[in-house]
């Protein structure tokens, strides 16, 4: 695994996916949620919540004609995530 790898279990996915950022040093408790749903006709919804945990949550929902057309884009977040992480705990 690269530096900025993931575990293939994360990117792949069935439903959902929860990452959270815990540092009580910097009062920091942050979740970060993907969940892939069916949509009502056809295609699917990649929901994404994330913000402080107890707070309000921000939302997105993103639609794809199928799970293969969202897989780039998670497996793009998911990257964008863990590296936001490491740059967070080197500073």
């Amino acid at each position: 695994m690269g530096r900025y790898s993931l575990p293939p279990a994360a990117a792949h996915f069935q439903v959902y996916v929860h990452l959270r950022s815990l540092d009580p040093a910097r009062d920091r408790d942050r979740g970060y949620t993907l969940t892939w749903t069916p949509a009502l006709f056809e295609g699917g919804m990649l929901l994404r919540l994330w913000g402080r945990t107890g707070d309000p949550k921000h939302t997105r929902v993103d639609y794809y004609p199928d799970r293969a057309d969202a897989q780039a884009h998670v497996e793009a977040l998911l990257r964008r995530r863990r590296m936001e992480r490491t740059r967070a705990t080197r500073a």
